[in-house]
């Protein structure tokens, strides 16, 4: 009898430690989840504090004249306040960022979104282990190129180092045709910064708990459908101020842009046949200014921002 009382308390036991250890089990992955989302929120929100930071420097650095004569003309910029060697992975150069995309049409920009760049190598001088980098977004295939998941330079889109002082003249015959135009600087003075080879992709994960949900880029820098986060208000209104000047003007000249979803009928040329949701047929015109973020088709839902003239600035899938 004793026996098989002591196998009882035994098994008892045994199933006790089971179902603690099962319980655990289930209940780590749960906090560890959370606590990698508070991470990525406190990343974002300093990342973006970071990025204003960097902007404000550019635009005080007697040394970066052609970087501020320059960003007046682009239409985007991708700020990376820190780029490290060994940032990832030992031998590997990199860093996170952030882009913001003008409106061809309004000049208003966008909100940031979040992205990482990594190379063998930046071409920084010897003895540099961390600078600060800008990259002017000169061309609709440039911003186009960053809506996909990872882009290569060189392959995928073209840039050139930006010039030293020089002014806009000087920057401009240098980087004519060129996606995009980098400019960099390492504790205090202008560096020479190569992204030839280097990769960039977003970071969807920091864009997903920054906004509150699951994001695309071009949602963000494009449609502009996603609800601002406050926080980013300084780096958004010091990038509006170093190169638009009066923000009121912004709000006047985005009268008459709108935003439609519905599905294409056809496409003939350049003209998007769309029958909208609500069962109203109409004809989108585009040009070589209009950002489209992927390949349509007959048959897709599409969201499109669209001017008074039924212009299409930009067209993206509908999510």
């Amino acid at each position: 009898m004793r026996t098989i009382t002591k196998r009882s308390d035994s098994s008892r036991r045994l199933l006790l430690a089971a179902v603690v250890t099962v319980g655990i089990m289930i209940i780590m992955p749960q906090r560890t989840a959370a606590e990698n989302v508070q991470e990525n929120v406190y990343e974002g929100e300093m990342l973006v504090n970071q990025a204003t930071v960097t902007w404000q420097n550019f635009m005080q650095d007697p040394d970066m004249s052609g970087f501020r004569g320059h960003v007046n003309g682009g239409q985007g910029v991708l700020i990376f306040p820190r780029l490290m060697k060994g940032a990832f992975v030992l031998g590997i150069e990199g860093g996170n960022g952030v882009l913001l995309v003008r409106d061809g049409k309004t000049g208003s920009w966008s909100e940031p979104a979040f992205y990482e760049i990594s190379s063998a190598s930046f071409g920084l001088q010897a003895g540099v282990e961390m600078s600060e980098a800008i990259l002017i977004v000169q061309t609709v295939k440039g911003i186009e190129s960053l809506l996909s998941s990872t882009i290569k330079f060189g392959a995928d889109a073209s840039a050139v180092i930006g010039p030293k002082g020089s002014g806009i003249e000087g920057a401009t015959s240098m980087s004519m045709g060129k996606d995009f135009v980098t400019y960099a600087r390492t504790k205090g003075a202008f560096v020479g910064l190569s992204v030839e080879g280097a990769s960039i992709r977003t970071r969807d994960d920091l864009n997903k708990t920054y906004y509150g949900s699951a994001v695309r880029p071009s949602a963000i820098v494009l449609v502009r459908k996603i609800k601002p986060n406050t926080q980013s208000q300084v780096l958004h209104q010091a990038v509006v101020n170093g190169t638009q000047g009066d923000p009121t003007e912004l709000s006047i000249r985005e009268h008459g842009v709108h935003i439609i979803q519905g599905d294409v009928l056809r496409v003939e040329g350049n003209t998007y046949f769309i029958k909208e949701l609500g069962g109203k047929e109409l004809s989108l015109r585009t040009d070589a200014s209009t950002m489209k973020a992927e390949k349509i088709q007959v048959g897709d839902r599409i969201e499109a921002k669209v001017d008074e003239n039924n212009r299409a600035l930009s067209l993206v899938l509908a999510p």
